[in-house]
């Protein structure tokens, strides 16, 4: 539950009163929007673009060059 809340001018007077059932509107609706964005599906990695490896493997060759013998 909400209290509504009172907007007041600097001397003192109201300047503006909202509701508490606009105020649970407001917080519920950014509430449900909020959580539709969220997706559940994952890569688990993230893709590096290949002009970064690239240029990676441009300045550091001998770093990738894997010698098991």
């Amino acid at each position: 539950m909400l209290y509504e809340v009172r907007i007041k001018k600097p001397n003192g007077s109201v300047k503006k009163v909202l509701q508490s059932q606009s105020l649970s509107k407001n917080f519920w609706q950014n509430f449900n929007d909020t959580e539709n964005k969220i997706s559940l599906i994952s890569t688990g990695q993230k893709t590096i673009p290949k002009w970064v490896k690239k240029n990676l493997d441009l300045r550091f060759p001998e770093t990738f060059e894997i010698n098991y013998y």
